[in-house]
């Protein structure tokens, strides 16, 4: 999920969430992902050009979806964080309050990550796979610094030490639009070309939506 840096110079200062407001759109991909994985098997085995069954082509549709599922779940713990981090500071009496909130959210989405990386850290057999696995890890471990560096010093959310981490975050996420943008392109079984174009649009929209 990319996120908005600081505002042009001559911009009003922005508050300490305006600087960091996610671009995303709140679409289900969770429960797309769910569908696929529970009802969506028997879609996996693809005619091949001789008649046959593709098996190979079938495990590799397979290991993108299960993929699918864990960067949607990652996603899924950006967007909490989004929430959580949007009502602390819409909840607390004063600022101090806000950025414990703040701090509290950041450190849960951090634990949230880890936990999901341990599977993201896994090489996938299949090639389609394993070159979006591989694009995903680091701009997953940019968030994890992000929200790690704010459970530390939630200050951190409007200052200048996020110009570094944010830039991160989003250069981060071009790779991986990249590598599932190719994979795509390769061809992929219609479910999984919706569940991927839903974390897409949702996290990582084009420049000119970024604030859709």
């Amino acid at each position: 999920m990319t996120v908005d840096g600081a505002g042009l110079p001559g911009d009003p200062p922005p508050t300490p969430f305006e600087r960091s407001r996610p671009r995303r759109r709140r679409w289900p991909v969770a429960v797309a992902v769910a569908a696929i994985l529970v009802g969506g098997g028997a879609a996996l085995v693809v005619a091949t050009s001789d008649g046959g069954t593709g098996e190979a082509a079938a495990s590799a549709e397979a290991d993108l979806v299960g993929l699918l599922a864990d960067v949607d779940a990652a996603e899924l713990a950006m967007l909490a964080f989004d929430d959580d981090a949007t009502e602390a500071f819409g909840t607390a009496t004063d600022e101090e309050e806000a950025l414990r909130g703040v701090a509290a959210a950041a450190e849960g989405a951090a634990a949230a990550l880890g936990t999901i990386r341990t599977d993201l850290a896994e090489p996938r057999a299949a090639a389609p796979a394993e070159s979006v696995r591989a694009a995903y890890l680091p701009h997953l471990d940019a968030w994890v610094a992000y929200l790690v560096a704010i459970a530390a010093d939630p200050a951190v959310l409007a200052g200048p030490d996020a110009e570094a981490l944010i830039l991160r975050i989003n250069a981060t996420a071009g790779t991986f639009t990249a590598a599932l943008e190719d994979v795509l392109a390769a061809g992929v079984g219609p479910d999984v070309e919706k569940a991927a174009r839903l974390i897409l649009d949702r996290g990582f929209p084009a420049q000119s939506d970024a604030d859709l």
